[in-house]
């Protein structure tokens, strides 16, 4: 009886997914497309690809660059290694775009025209790159994208949807600090788009939710490093890339006159 329960299961999804790929039938192409470049990448540049920068992430060290990425990076790195970070950054992508490819769907695109916005994310080989390096890029988007797609997904967005945007954009800060002005269009889209009565509290909520996980990385890295801040900069990291601008010698530190950029 039981087996007969799984065998009728199992054709019933089979029959769905036939019909899905039917309907969907040129996502469906790209998305295996794209699967197989994946699975190609893992291979050729297996465990994964290493910039120069990794090393910041895999000793987290924050002096330059906030280190969020380690909620993805340590848990996988300690029980599979760099393979499952590498993995793991793949199947963001493609998660990426399928969220992309329902997301467009939704809004009422064309099937053909949403599969074809979705296929940068699917093909791109920069974004084979990106997944395969153990740097954050990857998280910071798929951060982006979820963030997107809760506050598109209906005409005027829910509160929960609205608030777990703001966490979104929120840990997206902790991975990638360039991620703090996002607040600002995601707030003034709210503004435009939300009911009168529901303006304030909206944007107020996002806020809240904007500022949690930027406050609970803060107050880690007080405990840490005894510095309410993201990373440990100081102005002589900006000296490197400034002085040759302005013309100073590298062994007196004395600058002639300022050189037009």
């Amino acid at each position: 009886m039981r087996r007969a329960d799984g065998m009728t299961r199992l054709r019933s999804f089979l029959l769905a997914t036939r019909t899905l790929g039917r309907r969907h039938w040129l996502f469906a192409i790209v998305l295996a497309a794209g699967l197989s470049l994946r699975i190609v990448t893992q291979v050729a540049y297996s465990p994964a690809l290493v910039y120069i920068d990794s090393y910041r992430y895999l000793h987290a060290d924050s002096s330059l660059d906030p280190v969020g990425y380690l909620i993805l990076l340590w848990p996988l790195q300690h029980t599979g290694g760099l393979a499952a970070v590498a993995a793991a950054q793949h199947i963001l992508g493609l998660g990426m775009a399928v969220v992309l490819y329902a997301l467009l769907l939704r809004r009422g695109i064309w099937r053909w025209a949403a599969a074809l916005a979705a296929a940068p994310v699917l093909l791109d080989g920069y974004q084979l790159q990106a997944e395969q390096t153990i740097m954050p890029d990857v998280l910071f988007e798929t951060l982006i994208v979820a963030a997107i797609a809760l506050l598109l997904w209906r005409l005027s967005p829910a509160a929960w949807q609205v608030g777990l945007a703001g966490l979104a954009l929120g840990v997206a800060v902790d991975v990638r600090q360039v991620g703090e002005f996002l607040i600002v269009p995601v707030a003034a889209f709210l503004l435009l788009r939300s009911v009168r009565w529901q303006r304030i509290g909206r944007s107020a909520l996002l806020a809240a939710a904007f500022a949690i996980p930027v406050l609970v990385y803060m107050l880690v890295q007080l405990g840490l490093s005894g510095q309410f801040t993201f990373t440990q900069r100081s102005t002589y990291d900006f000296y490197g890339p400034t002085a040759p601008r302005c013309g100073c010698r590298p062994t007196s530190g004395a600058c002639a006159r300022p050189r037009r950029w």
